[in-house]
């Protein structure tokens, strides 16, 4: 059985800035959120320093910083969201009363 994980999209690696955001998978559990950070970086050649916001976890020895977060609960929230464990229903699909969510085996189907 594989591993479940959700998507990170980081905008800073190691407290560097990166030019193009890249997305990672990170496996579910192994995440240690920190929170929000401001990340400056120099330029050697021009001397601007440019500072970014971000939301740090850290992964493997690692810190990566998004600005896709702006709290730990708006981060767990999303985490709990991608990593819970679906149960079979014996109804199978229904649409719920209560919001406008179509469930196949009670988890929710989401359309991009």
């Amino acid at each position: 059985m594989s591993q479940k994980s959700f998507q990170f999209v980081a905008d800073v690696i190691n407290f560097s800035i990166l030019e193009k955001p890249q997305t990672f998978f990170f496996p579910c559990n192994q995440v240690i959120p920190l929170g929000i950070q401001i990340v400056r970086q120099q330029n050697s050649v021009t001397w601007c320093i440019t500072a970014k916001k971000v939301f740090i976890v850290t992964y493997n020895n690692q810190s990566f910083g998004s600005s896709q977060f702006k709290t730990i609960d708006q981060f767990n929230t999303y985490v709990t969201s991608q990593c819970s464990e679906c149960t079979p229903e014996v109804c199978g699909l229904y649409l719920e009363s209560a919001g406008c969510f179509l469930r196949i085996n009670n988890c929710r189907l989401i359309l991009n």
